[in-house]
């Protein structure tokens, strides 16, 4: 099962590192913009480049529902296809996790950096109760899940915290 889930969890890695590339190459232009005050121009920017994670998530657990089966047995084995259902949960929390690398990117841009052990802190608390609830109802399939629950917390607290941020910039603005 391990093994199952780390081949698994490998596809979601490797998204990772495309949408990581990405949002890093938007890192310098977010923060001229944040030092400039220009509200206007870093949402926008902040909102393309999240778009862009919500695009590729949202493909990828679409492929992962539609095609899994046949994806999973062309990279690995056909056992691997009979784990489908966590497949589906391990993309969608990859999904969640690639809009939550942008807005991180427009948090590094806009130097906050004291929120993300926070941030971190509270993901792992889901995660960690997640895992209690849904791995023994659900096994394999519960991990991936609390996973997802994890994504969301993480993604829920960096839009917090970009909102703050764009709203600081606007006051900034009309002061």
């Amino acid at each position: 099962e391990l093994g199952i889930f780390a081949a698994m969890a490998y596809v979601a890695i490797v998204g990772a590192r495309v949408v990581n590339a990405l949002g890093t190459s938007a890192v310098p232009r977010l923060a001229k913009l944040h030092l400039q005050g220009d509200a206007a121009r870093y949402k926008r920017l902040l909102l393309q480049t999240a778009a862009v994670g919500a695009l590729i998530g949202a493909g990828a657990t679409l492929l992962a529902a539609f095609a899994g089966r046949e994806i999973l047995t062309f990279l690995y084995k056909p056992e691997y296809a009979e784990r489908l259902d966590a497949f589906v949960w391990l993309m969608a929390a990859a999904g969640f996790g690639y809009v939550g690398i942008f807005l991180e990117c427009g948090m590094t841009a806009a130097r906050r950096f004291w929120s993300q052990p926070l941030i971190i802190t509270a993901a792992a608390a889901a995660l960690a109760i997640g895992a209690v609830i849904l791995i023994p109802a659900h096994g394999l399939t519960g991990v991936a899940m609390a996973m997802t629950a994890s994504s969301l917390v993480q993604l829920a607290c960096r839009a917090w915290i970009v909102f703050r941020v764009v709203r600081e910039l606007e006051e900034g603005a009309r002061a």
